[in-house]
């Protein structure tokens, strides 16, 4: 029979389906109005800085401390270094997406790297190499001659990304929100990979074709054309009006999970980011932002249907006013995702009791009913 037709208060319990048709996970949680990672607040994390404190604590590694964990990054980062990942970058060429290049480069070390180390170093070898593809391809875009200059894990790790020290930091605050938010559509693209017995570098490649789509992360790249327009002297409220009169959603505005302005913790941060940024640089850009949320907060059609402000609307701000290029805004907010992509890969592989998913289907047609 149909499942489907059956009242919602019937349960249907499939003994063949166990442990396979969902995920459990201790990564991400939200409560009490705040994000928290492994049930520690992200807000303390995002106030550390540090990328590589915030990976031993999500991937759940035993190491005797943050030093030594940092040391592990960087012996993988060597080891992806003699691999050639650079010569793998420039073959791309410079004209891609910095997601593309990501997806590329990751397929074409992905053999190399299965036969050089265990399936956990692997695991963590994955947001090194998005920064040094991530690193080579700032490189390109700026037209540098010679070797990319090794950077630690020690050092600012969005450093390599952007010109000023000032700059480095606020993205790498910006990448540590960026981390993990339960399971998303990329992460279950990711742990569903995971979950056929693929290794890191392949199940991170399904979960990034997934990142990059225009309803997930790719959402940044469509703020990124509003951005411009009001950069090029567009009227906030003619703007608005287009989106308006066309009943049409505006990019960076709406949550599935967050229905009023108040309840998305990473949103409230980076508008005060945002805004502290707006004031102390004078960006026009920045300003023009404002007044084009602001006018959109305020509407009616909009405030109904709760379209409130979303990370991706200050992101895209944040990251070009850093000096981001534009082709590469979804992939360097992937720098701070591929920390969440490794430790589900870790928890949905490494777990002996989690078997193959395969959510159940709902048959639409009914044929042998």
């Amino acid at each position: 029979m149909d499942a489907s037709l059956l009242p919602k208060s019937v349960t249907i319990y499939d003994p063949g389906l166990a442990r396979t048709a969902w995920c459990e996970s201790a990564i991400t949680q939200h409560g009490l109005g705040h994000l928290w990672f492994r049930g520690q607040r992200a807000a303390d994390f995002v106030e550390l800085g540090s990328i590589p404190a915030l990976l031993r604590v999500l991937s759940g590694i035993e190491t005797r401390d943050d030093d030594s964990f940092v040391d592990r990054l960087d012996g993988l980062a060597s080891m992806l270094d003699e691999m050639g990942i650079r010569d793998v970058v420039r073959a791309q060429g410079t004209e891609l997406r910095a997601t593309d290049i990501l997806a590329r480069t990751l397929l074409g070390l992905a053999q190399t790297v299965e036969t050089a180390v265990s399936e956990t170093d692997e695991a963590l070898a994955l947001p090194v190499a998005v920064r040094l593809i991530l690193a080579e391809v700032t490189r390109e875009r700026r037209g540098q001659n010679g070797k990319t200059e090794w950077v630690s894990a020690r050092q600012s790790w969005a450093a390599p990304f952007v010109s000023g020290d000032s700059e480095a930091r606020l993205l790498d605050q910006l990448l540590l929100w960026q981390a993990d938010h339960q399971i998303t559509c990329s992460t279950a693209a990711l742990r569903v990979v995971a979950s056929s017995g693929q290794r890191a570098f392949k199940s991170a490649i399904a979960g990034l074709i997934a990142w990059e789509g225009p309803k997930h992360a790719g959402a940044t790249e469509n703020v990124a054309d509003i951005l411009c327009e009001l950069a090029e002297g567009t009227d906030p409220s003619d703007l608005m009006n287009v989106f308006l009169d066309g009943g049409r959603r505006v990019p960076g505005f709406g949550h599935r999970l967050f229905r009023s302005e108040m309840t998305d913790e990473r949103s409230l941060w980076l508008s005060q980011i945002r805004d502290e940024c707006e004031n102390a640089a004078n960006s026009p850009m920045l300003r023009a932002a404002k007044r084009f949320e602001g006018l959109v907060s305020e509407e009616s059609y909009f405030r109904s249907r709760n379209l409130f402000p979303n990370p991706d609307w200050y992101n895209a701000q944040l990251m070009l006013f850093s000096g981001v290029d534009r082709r590469d805004l979804t992939g360097v907010q992937f720098a701070g995702r591929s920390l969440g992509f490794a430790s589900h890969w870790i928890e949905q592989r490494l777990d002996p009791a989690t078997r193959m998913v395969r959510p159940r289907q709902i048959d639409s047609i009914g044929i042998g009913n």
